[in-house]
């Protein structure tokens, strides 16, 4: 919590700017010390959550690019994690409790002190990490990511000591013996392989399933492996020699997980098929019953340590528990408001981790199955800040529910909408020339009027559509969607609100993530993503769906493609490090361009469309789209850099990068113009060129900086549909007369 100084205080300068603020807002001034509560717990969902050897502390690790640390007697808050920059899918502590690891999609894994909470090492890799986890010294860490090594690195030093050649796609799981000798890990590649966990030497390569293993395991008597794929079969291994013990097949139904009983006698197989987990004796690989009453599909369902009881959890919310020697269902634990999606123990089994959709944690008593604390967030997290072309507005959204439009010079609220009966808000943008805003939803997206909100056209897909992105053709009246574990991108028609045709082609297991229409609109172009993708880009007709042409070039998974203004040619950029130029009406690779950029985050074309530019490690480049030769190597960043835009006019550049810095660059000569400060934790969002102003966020809060000065102007924090309050860095501050009633409260 912090206060404002006083008014006596205040310098001239800063009454001048108070009283011009206040004249150009309908904002009422709160003049009383003001003291604002920042949020404790997650701002976004929680990916990962697991006690410490000791039972004392909980680590959680979230959407919001956080981790953090409780007291899991009284769920206080001890240290929060703060350094990556992208979500936390994963937090495990050393065997001796004295670090934590945690693994991001921002391409690294970091390894913290448990007593301070600072950061140790940052472990840089060149895709985004999956897992990790500590050898049972806690000397080594294991780590895996999109691509196909697995690495171990020491502890003490941060230095890699081996990584792995056998898998060829990217390992999507990985566990370790109970003795601390071997390591299984699962992969795309539809190959589980065993390691030696102190050389990293291949022992066995368990070959029997016909599609990616998402899920490999040993027993806890370390003597079988289980493996889940997506061919809807879990197959259990003889973990010494390799050899194939059980298939167990899920017929068309996906399977969602494969739990070991304690004693290693039998296996919980959760399946999609009649929403009802199978139990299943490893002995002779028959099934020995079914848990039935669920009514929607299964997560998990886990052993309790001591092996008597098996609790199984589902979109239906009830947490429920069995009898584990019949089946027969002893009790349900329901709660309306917090849905339990994930669950873990504590080693003694007397306690019970779990976790909701959102940002919420729960500890609960074995033995009664109690609830005993509650750690939860207070604020919601702000997914995005767009400036519109003209830089006098802006808008955000905040993760879950609100849409909001602003004007940046005073800070004023014009607009400010829910998004009621379509799901999570993902993403809001401007589009028509700043007419209108585009949301998405997991269930659909709608077009509002940008100066009053009010709806132009709604699109409802239903549960389970999961969009990750959607786009308007330029006439407003077909709809690109594309989503989460979906290869198929969807053209909608507005008018009708029907489906017009599916863009079939891609093969890819994590979706297609890479739409756009071209400027006329006469065009579609889809790129599929992940490491499981086809490496390619796809042109297509916009009226009828028809696949003109499939670019294929790149060694390694796209990451962009985008047409010129123009519309005649194309760029895709790849983790292969490479930059193409394609011919639209050909198809035909033009050139590629000189040179390469490493792990690249962003590419563009220059507004005038004659030359090109894109970031990554360390820096920029900007190309000559005519000759495919380098112009200019943009280097002054100390560490990866996120974003690279052009000015409208063309004549700067801004780059943000993980350094806490914002760059301007001269276009003509390359130099470096102006470097700003932007601090920790602080992500660009968008920059109007015209009004000198950038808007950066960090968790819930807009934050401005001039352009000219590099100084940050005022801070801007929605708490609802009505409620925000304005912060000036002095820390005196504009609200609306209930804001700061309800941060309070």
């Amino acid at each position: 919590m912090f206060s404002s100084p006083t008014i006596k205080t205040i310098s001239t300068r800063m009454r001048v700017l108070l009283i011009f603020l206040m004249c150009l807002s309908y904002i009422t001034l709160k003049a009383q010390e003001p003291k604002l509560m920042l949020p404790i717990g997650h701002t976004n969902s929680i990916h990962d959550l697991k006690f410490s050897p000791d039972g004392r502390l909980i680590v959680t690790a979230g959407e919001d690019f956080t981790a953090k640390i409780w007291s899991s007697r009284d769920g206080y808050l001890l240290h929060n994690l703060e350094g990556h920059t992208k979500e936390i899918m994963h937090a495990e502590f050393s065997p001796n409790g004295k670090v934590v690891a945690t693994a991001s999609w921002d391409n690294t894994a970091k390894i913290w002190s448990v007593l301070s909470g600072d950061s140790l090492f940052t472990i840089k890799h060149n895709y985004r990490v999956r897992d990790l986890r500590f050898s049972s010294d806690g000397n080594k860490l294991y780590t895996i990511s999109d691509d196909s090594p697995l690495r171990c690195w020491d502890t003490n030093t941060g230095k890699l000591i081996f990584e792995t050649q056998g898998h060829t796609q990217g390992i999507n799981s990985i566990e370790i013996s109970p003795d601390g000798k071997t390591i299984v890990t699962g992969s795309s590649d539809q190959f589980a392989i065993t390691w030696d966990a102190e050389t990293g030497k291949l022992i066995s390569k368990l070959i029997g399933h016909k599609s990616a293993i998402n899920m490999a395991a040993f027993s806890p008597d370390g003597k079988i492996i289980g493996t889940v794929s997506d061919d809807f079969t879990v197959k259990t291994w003889d973990a010494k020699s390799g050899t194939l013990l059980f298939s167990f097949a899920g017929g068309k139904f996906r399977i969602n997980a494969a739990r070991f009983s304690p004693d290693s006698k039998s296996l919980a197989i959760t399946t999609l098929e009649n929403n009802s987990p199978k139990i299943i004796d490893l002995s002779s690989g028959k099934l020995k019953f079914i848990l039935k009453g669920h009514t929607h599909e299964v997560i998990d369902a886990v052993y309790i340590p001591d092996g008597t009881k098996i609790i199984s959890i589902g979109y239906d919310q009830p947490l429920r528990i069995w009898d584990a020697s019949n089946g027969a269902l002893i009790k349900e634990i329901k709660d309306d408001e917090n849905a339990i999606y994930s669950i873990s123990f504590y080693k003694d089994g007397n306690e019970l981790l779990s976790k909701g959709a959102g940002d919420s944690v729960q500890t609960w008593d074995v033995k009664n199955f109690t609830l005993k604390n509650t750690f939860t967030g207070h604020s919601k997290i702000l997914l995005n800040a767009e400036f519109a072309k003209d830089g006098k507005s802006f808008i955000t959204a905040t993760y879950g529910e609100l849409v909001k439009k602003w004007e940046t010079l005073t800070g004023k609220l014009q607009v400010s909408f829910p998004i009621n009966d379509q799901g999570t808000l993902n993403n809001a943008k401007f589009i028509d020339n700043d007419e209108d805003i585009l949301t998405f939803t997991d269930m659909g997206a709608q077009l509002r009027k940008a100066h009053d909100g009010k709806l132009i056209q709604e699109i409802l897909l239903g549960e389970g559509a999961a969009l990750t992105s959607a786009k308007v053709s330029p006439d407003q009246k077909t709809l690109l969607t594309t989503g989460f574990w979906n290869a198929t991108p969807k053209v909608w028609d507005l008018t009708n609100k029907k489906l017009a045709f599916a863009l079939k082609g891609h093969e890819s297991k994590y979706g297609v993530d890479i739409t756009s229409f071209s400027p006329s609109g006469d065009k579609i172009l889809t790129a599929s993503t992940g490491p499981a993708s086809d490496l390619s880009a796809k042109l297509w007709e916009a009226k009828t769906g028809n696949l003109i042409y499939t670019f294929k070039g790149h060694a390694f998974e796209i990451k962009f493609a985008k047409f010129s203004p123009d519309g005649k040619t194309i760029i895709t950029a790849a983790s292969d490090n490479m930059v193409k130029l394609w011919d639209v009406n050909s198809g035909k690779l033009i050139f590629d361009f000189e040179g390469n950029i490493q792990y690249v985050s962003s590419i563009d074309f220059s507004p005038d469309g004659k030359s090109i530019l894109a970031s990554g490690q360390r820096g920029a480049k900007i190309w000559d789209v005519s000759t495919g030769k380098l112009v200019h190597d943009l280097t002054g960043h100390t560490d990866f850099v996120r974003n690279a835009v052009y000015s409208p006019d063309g004549k700067q550049i801004l780059t943000s990068s993980d350094d806490q810095t914002i760059k301007i660059w001269d276009v003509n000569s390359g130099k470096q113009t102006k470097s700003i400060m932007v601090g920790k934790n602080t992500i660009f969002q968008s920059v109007s060129f015209d009004l000198k102003r950038i808007i950066c966020k960090r968790n819930s809060e807009v934050i401005f900086f001039d352009l000219n000065s590099g100084n940050q102007l005022y801070s801007l924090v929605a708490l609802n549909t009505d409620d925000f309050i304005l912060t000036l860095p002095s820390g005196y501050y504009m609200s609306t007369p209930n804001a700061v009633c309800n941060k309070r409260q």
